[in-house]
């Protein structure tokens, strides 16, 4: 009864979830950044605000402390899914562009990408597409 009960707590304490902070930061300060996921770059959309710049944000990783990316379809197991963040420039900001960072899941040829502990956008560069280094 002892080792049952032992292996059950084993099993519970080793379930727990894996958190991160991320920090965002944006030049200027005062971006509103959005998250999303997807089968892939094309499919996945920024859909959830996350906050204004700077600020940090608590997510779930999985154990390699590579995105989960909870709710996105998969399209095949060669094609990992994405996960995008886009940050947009303040309303009363002009000359500023829309920046999108990229991180994609694992699949059957390639390792996830892994969370990093801090995301920048610059919102005077014209390049709206940041993928992460591999």
């Amino acid at each position: 009864m002892k080792l049952c009960l032992a292996i059950v707590l084993a099993a519970l304490c080793g379930c727990a979830p894996t958190m991160q902070t991320i920090h965002f930061g944006s030049d200027p300060p005062g971006a509103r950044i959005y998250w999303g996921n997807g089968a892939n770059e094309d499919f996945a959309q920024p859909k959830g605000f996350l906050g204004e710049t700077p600020f940090d944000w608590t997510v779930e990783v999985n154990g390699d402390h590579s995105f989960k990316a909870h709710g996105a379809l998969v399209y095949s197991i060669f094609v990992p899914p994405a996960i995008i963040f886009e940050a947009r420039p303040p309303a009363e900001a002009t000359n500023l562009f829309v920046q999108r960072t990229v991180f994609h899941g694992g699949s059957i040829a390639t390792g996830a990408d892994k969370a990093p502990e801090r995301i920048f956008f610059d919102l005077h560069q014209a390049t709206n597409i940041v993928h992460a280094a591999r």
